[in-house]
């Protein structure tokens, strides 16, 4: 969590990271003939870059833990300055999206360049001021990633491949190491790069911004919306520096964008599983108005992440369904 010092983890060098499985992270070779045969030869590469990223949204859908009304997520660099900024950006867009009590961000640096308690640059700092971010996260020493942070969070995510690739190589020490594979695997689910966030399809993401930063994302969009990872850029090089700012705050819209949609949809279910446990049957819906139905069902905290509005369709939604299939049982007599 924000605010431990943990000690450095494993200090494999970036230089030693094969280039196959860096090109495979990336979305431009197949890590098995089975999952290459999924992409016809005429793919072109935005085609197979978005479809590697949909799968491994996927995965992190399948593994993510809504029931707990909330995301820890962790932001992985491998140089003291990018994840810090991206976990200020994710923080106030969360919060311009009404998610700010959903999100929580927090940042990293592997050991490979930096060490525990490094400070951060002073032109880091800039961007406190000019952005509005937040400067405690910005002025905070640095923290070393170390493998109990994989299980630790629930979403890890790298600025880059090569970030990508030292993280996943921590977890398979993990393994090497003795740990459960099966745990391991489970919580490299939760490890993506923040360009893969990208690909959601759900809610515009440009609409989790406020306006100063879709200004700043539209002068920069085409650029951000192509980008395969973050580039490593410092934050001395201002123009350069700003258009690394257009594509983290582009990917942090589209992860708040996830991340609300995965609750909401974890609200939805459980209010639909309350619906069917409360009301099985037509019979006790009988003379039962919404009024009534909705001091019975407010009772249960799941409904409080949903507008009243929505719980009213539910409700409706839920009454058409059961007349339904009462009504073709009893055809079916």
């Amino acid at each position: 969590v924000k605010g431990k010092r943990c000690p450095a983890a494993s200090s494999r060098p970036s230089s030693a990271l094969g280039s196959s499985r860096l090109l495979e992270l990336r979305g431009g070779l197949s890590s098995s003939s089975s999952s290459s045969s999924s992409f016809s030869s005429s793919s072109s590469p935005a085609a197979m870059v978005r479809s590697w990223r949909l799968s491994r949204l996927g995965r992190f859908a399948s593994s993510f833990d809504a029931s707990r009304y909330h995301a820890q997520v962790l932001f992985v660099d491998d140089d003291g300055s990018r994840a810090r900024t991206c976990e200020a950006l994710l923080e106030r867009v969360a919060m311009w999206a009404d998610a700010g009590w959903w999100i929580y961000p927090h940042a990293v640096s592997t050991s490979n360049n930096v060490a525990d308690g490094d400070a951060p640059p002073p032109s880091l700092l800039a961007s406190a001021s000019a952005f509005g971010l937040c400067r405690g996260r910005l002025a905070a020493r640095a923290t070393t990633l170390e493998a109990d942070d994989l299980s630790a969070y629930d979403v890890v995510v790298c600025v880059d491949y090569t970030v990508l690739e030292q993280v996943r190589a921590l977890a398979r020490d993990q393994v090497e190491a003795g740990a459960d594979a099966a745990e391991v695997e489970a919580a490299e689910a939760s490890v993506l790069c923040l360009t893969d966030f990208l690909a959601f399809e759900g809610a515009d993401r440009m609409e989790a911004l406020d306006e100063e930063l879709r200004d700043l994302v539209a002068r920069h969009y085409t650029a951000a919306a192509a980008l395969t990872e973050l580039p490593s850029v410092a934050p001395s090089d201002a123009a350069q520096w700003e258009q690394f700012l257009a594509c983290a705050v582009l990917g942090c819209a589209a992860l708040t964008s996830c991340l609300k949609e995965r609750i909401d949809l974890w609200f939805v279910d459980a209010f639909l599983e309350l619906l069917e446990a409360t009301y099985p049957t037509s019979a006790l819906l009988e003379g039962v108005h919404w009024a009534e139905a909705e001091e019975v069902l407010r009772r249960h905290q799941v409904t409080g992440g949903l507008d009243p509005r929505e719980r009213k369709r539910l409700f409706g939604e839920h009454c058409e369904r059961l007349r339904q299939r009462e009504g073709g049982a009893r055809r079916g007599d």
